[in-house]
């Protein structure tokens, strides 16, 4: 799709942030083998404050950012949270999101949610099967049942409440959890939820010893992919379920964000000290010492577009998707986005 769009398109658009992905903390109940959330921090601890996050949304306003997701870690583990969930909604446009894995300390948990669902945020909960399947992917002890029992009461709490956030089940497939897929979607579909898929991503910054499930090209894969296509409440582009087996067998085509004239600041990563990164956490500069503007023309972001262009390229739905959905009479739309100081 973005071969197809002139050249032109992209040497004359301005670069624009739709997403700033918070991560609230390094700290999580969970030790998924798959998530790359703490590469460069698997030491550092560091939480958000409410202060802290502030003066950050203060020191990006002139950037005109779209979205904001909040990540981890486990976002709810952040004690400002329901505070700062209030705050955050005033200040990004086009919504607020919350990225969850509803395991812990319920009462914990339900304080975060009651507060999401009282601004309406978007609520997205990690869900990849169920009993012993669940439980090893996560590096958890009953996963499935208990963020089951999270879920029910957010369901009580929206109706209580009125609220209108959008609740959504995603789902990172694998061999492990292939043959669990369409309980999960019957379980979201039960729910009331949305659902979103991703394939398991050998991440190529991922430390080699670590163990990770792998996703093989099958014809079992090729039926769950279409059975997906099927399902009113999945909410993604149908292309993007298309190459999941494509991708599994090395032959998607490679959609970095970060290499486009157009999307390359699409998605900036926001650490509780300030530093702001890309996909792979690296750090390209900190907030408190220099303008986001200079970051990106500066030598540390030069040398992450360079590793991004030798990388094999993933398929995530938060860089991908971009690339799939985007036409070029939506540029000009978006052109609002595009005042990033000089």
């Amino acid at each position: 799709m973005i071969a197809s769009l002139p050249a032109s398109v992209f040497s004359n658009v301005r670069p624009f942030i739709i997403d700033l992905n918070l991560i609230a903390t390094n700290k999580c109940t969970q030790n998924c083998p798959m998530c790359n959330s703490a590469l460069q921090y698997q030491a550092n601890s560091t939480t958000i404050t409410l202060e802290e996050f502030q003066r950050f949304v203060r020191m990006l306003r002139p950037y005109h950012v779209a979205t904001c997701s909040i990540s981890g870690g486990e976002p709810t583990l952040v004690p400002d949270m329901p505070k700062m969930l209030e705050f955050v909604v005033e200040h990004f446009p086009f919504g607020v999101s919350i990225l969850s894995n509803l395991y812990g300390n319920s009462g914990r948990i339900r304080r975060v949610m009651e507060s999401a669902l009282r601004n309406n945020v978007t609520i997205c909960v990690s869900f990849d099967g169920f009993g012993e399947i669940a439980d090893k992917l996560r590096d958890a002890r009953h996963v499935s049942e208990r963020v089951t029992e999270n879920i029910e009461a957010i369901n009580e709490m929206r109706k209580e409440l009125a609220s209108s956030s959008i609740l959504t089940l995603h789902t990172v497939i694998s061999d492990m959890n292939l043959h669990q897929l369409p309980d999960i979607l019957a379980f979201s579909k039960e729910m009331g939820w949305t659902h979103t898929i991703a394939p398991i991503n050998h991440f190529y910054y991922l430390p080699s010893e670590k163990w990770i499930p792998k996703l093989s090209y099958s014809r079992e894969l090729v039926q769950a992919c279409n059975f997906l296509l099927k399902q009113p409440h999945l909410s993604q582009l149908h292309s993007f379920i298309r190459e999941i087996p494509n991708y599994a067998r090395n032959r998607a085509s490679k959609l970095c964000p970060y290499l486009s004239r157009v999307l390359k600041t699409f998605k900036l990563f926001l650490e509780p000290n300030g530093d702001i990164s890309l996909c792979d956490r690296v750090p390209i500069g900190s907030l408190l010492e220099t303008p986001l503007s200079s970051m990106f023309n500066g030598p540390k972001y030069e040398e992450r577009l360079q590793t991004f262009s030798e990388c094999q390229g993933c398929w995530l739905s938060c860089f991908v998707e971009p690339f799939l959905a985007i036409k070029t009479e939506n540029l000009v739309r978006l052109d609002f986005l595009n005042r990033i100081p000089k």
